[in-house]
């Protein structure tokens, strides 16, 4: 079952203190299965630090599943919460994938923006960010699987191994580089593909977990 309402990743990185002074309930959110705690939202607004989401949207899917539109009601009413995190960062993001509500909403929150597609395959799905922070790209790299000191022909060898028909393989390696204070900070916002599938398809080894 999925979550409709993901986790977030703090990472403690400065002193000053983010608890804002809107009132937050889990009430304010959809949620899987009910599945909430108020006492763990609670400890969530009240820790310091720098506050990072990533989260998968899957092209928004949750929106098309549920009347709710669950993925735009929770972010919308993140940005009035406590829980506003600093950085956002969406994987399988499409222009589209929002409504025009929601991104009024989250571009009115988040001074800086980035995209960046998973390969030429899939140019407009990808990697978006949003930032109240300003940053830089250090590089962008792309990840094939390959050993890094093999051969070309080696390369070519070990790929074949992995890459399905149907599912793009490279995705972007992005390296962003902002500044919180006197404090440098690298975020790396990168969506692996799944290789599993494939090695039991070759070697009959292993499950995903949700087989």
């Amino acid at each position: 079952m999925k979550i409709l309402f993901p986790s977030l990743i703090l990472l403690f990185l400065s002193a000053q203190s983010v608890i804002a002074s809107t009132n937050l309930t889990a009430t304010s959110f959809i949620w899987d299965g009910g599945h909430h705690s108020e006492a763990r939202l609670s400890h969530l607004a009240a820790a310091q630090g720098l506050r990072v989401m990533w989260w998968n949207v899957e092209d928004g899917l949750v929106n098309r599943q549920l009347a709710s539109k669950a993925l735009d009601k929770n972010l919308q009413n993140l940005m009035s919460s406590p829980l506003k995190p600093h950085i956002l960062a969406f994987a399988e993001y499409t222009s589209h994938t929002l409504s025009s509500e929601t991104l009024a909403v989250l571009h009115a929150n988040y001074s800086y923006y980035t995209f960046k597609s998973y390969n030429d395959t899939s140019p407009l799905e990808g990697i978006a960010v949003f930032s109240q922070l300003p940053f830089g790209f250090e590089n962008l790299g792309y990840l094939d699987w390959a050993p890094p000191r093999a051969s070309a022909q080696e390369k070519s060898d070990y790929r074949r191994l992995w890459q399905t028909d149907s599912d793009p393989f490279t995705r972007p390696f992005i390296c962003l580089k902002m500044r919180k204070g006197t404090q440098d900070i690298y975020l790396m916002p990168v969506h692996l593909l799944d290789p599993w599938r494939q090695v039991r398809k070759k070697d009959g080894l292993l499950k995903t977990a949700g087989e």
